[in-house]
C-alpha cells in the first residue's frame, strides 16, 4: 500500500535532528488543543479497557474451562469484530459528525465488554465480545481520522508516532488489571475497569468543550 504514496520534498528550514523533531512535535501538540484532546481521548480506552485481551486466557481457563481451542475462538471472534468495525466506518464514507459517533461507540465498547465479562455461557459471550471489538475499532478509527484531518502536513508523521503511543499504553494497563484479577477474579476486574472507563469518557466529554466541538475544528481546518 505504501508504494502508492508519493514522496514529498521537505520544506526549507524543516530539516532538524531527531531530538528537535521530537521537541517540535510535543510543542505542536501543546499549542493545538484539539489535537491534544484527540490523543487523550484515544488513550483512555487503550489504558483502561483494551488490556482485557490479555485476560482472555483466564476466561478460557478458569471461567469457562474451554482450553486452548476456546481461547483461539475468543481471540478470533475479537479480531473479526475489530475488522468489521473498521469496514463499517469505511462503508459510511465521509461524514461531518464524527466525534459524537466516536464517543458513542467508545461507550458501547465499555458497556458490551461489561456484558461479556458477566455472561455465564461461553458461546453466548462471543456475541458481546464481537460487538465490543467492533465498537472499539470504530471509535479508534474515527478518532484517528479526526487527528489526521487536524494535523499540519509537515507534522503528519510525528503525529502518527504519537498516535501509536496510545497502543503502547495497553501493556501498561495490563499490570493493574492483572493484579485486580488476582484479587477478585477476571470477571469483576474487567467489569470495574470498564466502569471506570465509561465514567472517565462521560466526564471528559461533558467537561471538555474542545472535545464536543472537534467536528467544528475539522471543518475550519478543511476550509483553510
Amino acid at each position: 500500500c505504501m508504494f502508492g504514496v508519493r514522496p514529498q520534498p521537505v520544506e526549507a528550514g524543516e530539516r532538524k535532528n531527531l531530538l528537535q523533531d521530537m521537541v517540535n512535535g510535543f510543542r505542536y501538540i501543546g499549542s493545538h488543543r484539539p489535537l491534544l484532546v484527540c490523543l487523550i481521548f484515544g488513550m483512555i480506552p487503550m489504558f483502561l479497557a483494551m488490556p482485557f485481551q490479555n485476560l482472555l486466557v483466564l476466561f478460557a481457563d478458569e471461567v469457562w474451562r474451554v482450553g486452548e481451542r476456546g481461547l483461539g475462538i475468543l481471540m478470533g471472534v475479537a479480531g473479526m469484530g475489530g475488522v468489521i468495525g473498521s469496514f463499517w466506518i469505511a462503508r459510511r464514507g465521509e461524514s461531518t459528525r464524527r466525534i459524537r459517533l466516536a464517543v458513542i461507540t467508545c461507550l458501547l465498547f465499555g458497556a458490551l465488554l461489561m456484558v461479556f465479562s458477566m455472561t455465564p455461557g461461553f458461546y453466548l459471550a462471543l456475541i458481546p465480545l464481537f460487538l465490543a471489538n467492533a465498537c472499539a475499532s470504530a471509535s479508534q478509527t474515527l478518532n484517528n481520522t479526526i487527528t489526521q484531518l487536524l494535523v499540519k502536513d509537515s507534522f503528519r508523521g510525528r503525529m502518527s508516532a504519537f498516535m501509536m503511543m496510545a497502543f503502547g499504553l495497553t501493556p501498561l494497563g495490563v499490570l493493574p488489571l492483572a493484579f485486580l484479577a488476582q484479587m477478585i477474579g477476571p470477571q469483576w476486574s474487567i467489569f470495574i475497569a470498564c466502569s471506570l472507563m465509561l465514567l472517565t469518557v462521560a466526564v471528559f466529554y461533558l467537561a471538555s468543550t474542545s472535545l464536543k466541538t472537534l467536528d467544528d475544528s475539522v471543518r475550519n481546518k478543511l476550509k483553510e
